[in-house]
């Protein structure tokens, strides 16, 4: 993509596909600055906005799978727990009511 095309008709120029959040970090004018010195600096820009949201992309991806990896060990090890005994969870409810019902 080059800087022209990143202009869409009526955006300002320093901003990208006329994005008002997506402002170039300069604090230059584009219009003090040479146009093809503009524009490189825009490529360069886009170039580095890219690398970083392709970065991002991996940065979540690896924490997804990082929690992801967390949750399946959680089910694993409740899975090699014993079941359960019904009887004895029904006594203990009961007695837990009994204390708390006075």
């Amino acid at each position: 993509m080059t800087a022209r095309e990143s202009r869409p008709h009526g955006a300002a120029p320093e901003s990208f596909a006329g994005d008002p959040h997506s402002v170039a970090a300069t604090d230059l004018p584009a219009a003090l600055v040479p146009r093809t010195e503009w524009e490189t600096y825009l490529e360069g820009y886009m170039h580095g906005y890219a690398q970083g949201i392709d970065l991002g992309r991996r940065q979540m991806d690896d924490e997804l799978a990082t929690i992801q990896r967390a949750a399946c060990e959680v089910v694993h090890r409740m899975a090699d727990l014993p079941e359960r005994d019904r009887e004895a969870d029904r006594q203990a409810a009961e007695r837990r009511e009994a204390r708390w019902s006075n």
